[in-house]
């Protein structure tokens, strides 16, 4: 039976910088993931200046699809909108299949062993060792982590989850058009469309020759996520344009978001990115912390602590946890993106400044949230959170 120092179980971007980062301080690491890559990823593909920042290397040019400038929200109505240009260009769009390829490639130049086509099908916890099944086999290592994803076998076979509850969770939905006939899309903005779904949110994210139009809503109204995004094609088409074409391809993800306290490993098991259901709740973004969680768990690994699992749960506390509470409570807050607010945002620009250097990476949420709790924001946030009671459908 083959060991291993650490077998890491998904091969996204948690995954891929654990590995890299354990091989490099020395680790015998092997890296497993379910699907062949390159692989397509449901995902809108816009990196932020966080996760960027948090690569450690300069992206090939040959990833990115365009650079984003600036970001515009747009009223249901199409009618009111507010926008900044404080983002020169540090956040970037890209093709997440490649982007991760790319992240394995790094993995396995640093010394990490790769298998893919591995489907894992139980993680048994020992006393000194971890087991993981695969079809067809076993394998041994002192230590595993499941960064397989909001599925996470890892999670549920070690008992660590059974599935995720709808008030955790966000769904998505996205579809993309490739053709040099599409309207072009010279101002470099992304756009955030208001979707009629309570804390739900559309985008429209393009660059020379594609589109991707998505929408993302809390987990209980997936039954009208196909009806909301079919109305936001119809209504960004009207305003830039019609497509003619058939869209390339439809994707749809489970986006956890565990609250605040989640369930960062057991015993011989560590969960990073959406296994643990780190993704922002306020933005829906999760690669960051996918990345960010990956390298927490490599540094506490490699320095040979007592417990690194404690290690890695205090990181979460001390890093995480304030943000992750302003984070739900802007969500909270923003819950209708109502005429009304947009009306507010639309004369507030400091906030939509503020918004975009979250995005950006240069400002947390303390800033955003001050703003957003004074003045007519603050008023709108306290009516909607005796509304939103009302207005979520019960989860049967």
């Amino acid at each position: 039976m083959t060991k291993f120092d650490v077998i890491i179980v998904g091969a996204g971007p948690a995954g891929s910088a654990c590995a890299r980062l354990l091989a490099q301080a020395g680790a015998k690491v092997l890296l497993l993931e379910k699907a062949r890559f390159p692989r397509e990823k449901s995902c809108g593909g816009l990196l932020s200046g966080k996760t960027l920042a948090s690569i450690d290397a300069p992206l090939p040019d040959r990833l990115v699809l365009s650079k984003v400038h600036g970001m515009r929200m747009v009223a249901e109505d199409g009618k009111l909108q507010a926008e900044s240009g404080h983002l020169p260009g540090r956040a970037v769009l890209v093709d997440r299949s490649q982007f991760d390829w790319w992240m394995v490639e790094r993995a396995c130049q640093a010394g990490a062993v790769y298998r893919d086509a591995c489907e894992v099908v139980r993680i048994v916890n020992g006393r000194e060792m971890a087991t993981v099944y695969l079809i067809g086999g076993a394998l041994v290592a002192k230590w595993v982590v499941g960064a397989d994803g909001a599925a996470s076998t890892v999670a549920r076979t070690v008992g660590l989850r059974k599935a995720w509850r709808s008030w955790q969770s966000g769904i998505t939905l996205c579809r993309e058009w490739q053709s040099d006939t599409l309207p072009a899309d010279q101002s470099g903005f992304v756009e955030m469309h208001a979707v009629g779904i309570p804390g739900a949110l559309g985008w429209c994210f393009a660059w020379d020759g594609g589109w991707r139009i998505g929408v993302g809503a809390p987990a209980f109204f997936k039954p009208h996520l196909t009806e909301t995004l079919d109305k936001l094609v119809k209504k960004i088409t009207a305003m830039r344009g019609s497509i003619s074409l058939l869209p390339v391809k439809t994707t749809g993800a489970l986006v956890p978001t565990a609250a605040f306290w989640p369930r960062l490993g057991k015993e011989r098991v560590f969960l990073a990115g959406d296994a643990a259901g780190l993704a922002d709740p306020f933005s829906g973004e999760g690669i960051a912390a996918a990345l960010q969680s990956g390298a927490a768990i490599a540094e506490v690994l490699s320095h040979g602590w007592p417990n690194p699992l404690q290690k890695y749960r205090a990181w979460w506390y001390n890093n995480y946890l304030r943000q992750r509470r302003l984070s739900t409570l802007l969500a909270l807050a923003c819950w209708k993106k109502d005429a009304r607010f947009f009306a507010e945002i639309s004369r507030d620009r400091v906030w939509m400044d503020l918004l975009a250097g979250l995005m950006d990476g240069c400002s947390g949420y303390d800033a955003l949230w001050h703003r957003t709790t004074r003045g007519c924001l603050g008023r709108m946030s306290s009516e909607v959170a005796g509304e939103i009671e009302v207005d979520m459908p019960a989860v049967k």
